[in-house]
């Protein structure tokens, strides 16, 4: 496995998560799903082309797949009229590797529908340089506060250390996406759990005590 990408530094501390993020979301949809190298992961990857599957509302978000060369990454874009323009089942669209997870784009055409979250976490993760040792389980305590929901699914606004185990910005404000059951619901009217990251299996992040995934998370739109 490559080594973790170093922090930016200096005047770059702003620019450079964006345009690596971005990278690495390029490779995860064009390189067949694979852990991506330092070379993949530059912010010179290339453009390439994707089809739009299964577009759902999940609050204010709008949830669908982006099936490329490598296969399908399913991402949150807000309801702007250019988004919901392009994400129509079926369309095809170009991703361009810009902003912090990239932009959907239509062939010849200027104005973009940016992601502002990624649901299935562990997708994301195996597609992304590993950070940590399979036997490493590194937890953290989020706080958070109930922000909505929707379609059987919780949202939660707060602050989520561990989703930079997946190259997610600004962990201090993020909104997590939970399956409305019960155990949710209970850590929900809590405000706070030990989060847990895990490197293999069928969840990513999980609140081990209660038993409750993250499915998603997702940068804050108008919530409140």
């Amino acid at each position: 496995m490559p080594p973790p990408l170093p922090a930016p530094i200096g005047s770059r501390r702003r620019r450079e998560p964006r345009r690596l993020l971005a990278a690495l979301v390029a490779a995860a949809l064009g390189a067949g799903g694979c852990a991506v190298s330092r070379e993949a992961a530059a912010p010179t990857a290339a453009s390439h082309r994707v089809r739009v599957e299964r577009v759902v509302a999940l609050g204010p978000y709008l949830g669908a797949g982006l099936v490329g060369p490598g296969g399908t990454v399913r991402f949150y874009f807000p309801p702007s009229s250019v988004c919901r323009r392009l994400l129509r089942e079926g369309a095809g669209g170009v991703f361009v590797p810009t902003a912090f997870f990239g932009v959907l784009t239509a062939a010849g055409e200027a104005a973009g529908c940016e992601p502002v979250g990624v649901e299935g976490l562990s997708v994301w993760r195996d597609r992304l340089p590993q950070r940590r040792s399979r036997y490493l389980l590194p937890r953290e305590t989020a706080h958070f506060r109930p922000a909505g929901r929707a379609d059987g699914m919780l949202l939660a606004r707060g602050r989520f250390p561990l989703a930079v185990e997946l190259r997610f910005p600004n962990p201090d404000d993020v909104v997590a996406v939970l399956p409305a059951t019960a155990a949710c619901r209970s850590l929900l009217a809590a405000g706070s759990g030990m989060l847990e990251f895990r490197s293999e299996g069928e969840e990513a992040l999980l609140f081990p005590d209660s038993g409750c995934p993250v499915r998603g998370l997702a940068r804050p739109l108008a919530l409140e």
